[in-house]
């Protein structure tokens, strides 16, 4: 039934990508939200779970990718402030600096400070 509908089920697709990554099939997973992300191409959602998913396989690398692009992405996305979320930037923050990005390190902990300073 997923292929017959397949450019129609964004969700069914999202929902098996959490299913495997819980039950610990994060290969599956990553398929998983991958289709959905194919469909939708900008959903914040789709980009953080994937960017989880390479970090709990240890691809850090990619990790960050897929996480930095869920904080850049569209702001008209309905996903729940993304771009103010201060744990995921400090997250992001931590990964760059574990890969030796200093730099990036230090403009993501910025981010956050910003973040942090802005009346909620």
């Amino acid at each position: 039934m997923l292929e017959q509908y397949s450019n129609q089920c964004e969700y069914a697709f999202y929902m098996r990508g959490l299913i495997a990554r819980i039950e610990g099939e994060l290969e599956e997973a990553l398929s998983w939200f991958n289709k959905a992300l194919a469909i939708s191409a900008n959903a914040t959602t789709y980009l953080v779970n994937i960017g989880r998913i390479y970090f709990l396989m240890g691809n850090h690398t990619l990790a960050v990718e897929y996480l930095e692009k869920a904080v850049k992405a569209d702001p008209t996305d309905l996903a729940p402030g993304l771009q103010t979320s201060i744990e995921l930037i400090i997250f992001l923050a931590k990964l760059m600096a574990e890969l030796g990005d200093t730099t990036a390190a230090i403009q993501a902990y910025e981010r956050a400070l910003q973040v942090f300073m802005v009346p909620q």
